[in-house]
């Protein structure tokens, strides 16, 4: 499937979290790698692809709560809040979005950091690696 044929999204519970730095005001988190999941209809959910891809977070006027003990780490689980709007564990991409964002990580180390801001953009580095057939998990 063709990146711009499909709906995708990243399954923050696969993926790698390897980056994660403030510059000015702007966060930056990367999952490298990072599990997306790419299909006709909704991701995780509908038949598709599953690939490795590293995808770039950037929050505007961001913050950083909770402090790592070193990276990369596996992601256990993970939300998105955009104005009260939660994205549980699959968040869309491409995504540009302002409001109040509201990024909370779960490492399996145990560690949990929360990155605050205005906006989100998103972005991908590389091609997508590994690529396997996801059967869905709708009945």
């Amino acid at each position: 499937m063709s990146p711009s044929a499909a709906n995708r999204a990243i399954e923050l519970h696969d993926s790698f979290l390897a980056v994660l730095e403030a510059t000015g005001d702007r966060v930056r988190v990367v999952f490298e790698p990072g599990y997306v999941h790419e299909t006709q209809g909704v991701p995780g959910l509908d038949p598709g692809t599953g690939l490795l891809q590293t995808i770039e977070l950037f929050v505007e006027s961001g913050s950083i709560e909770g402090a790592l003990t070193a990276l990369p780490f596996d992601v256990s689980d993970g939300t998105l809040t955009i104005d009260g709007q939660i994205y549980s564990n699959l968040l869309p991409l491409p995504m540009n979005r302002r409001g109040n964002i509201e990024l909370k990580l779960l490492l399996k180390s145990s560690d949990c950091v929360v990155i605050r801001g205005a906006g989100i953009t998103t972005g991908f580095e590389g091609l997508p690696e590994d690529a396997e057939d996801f059967p869905g998990v709708r009945s």
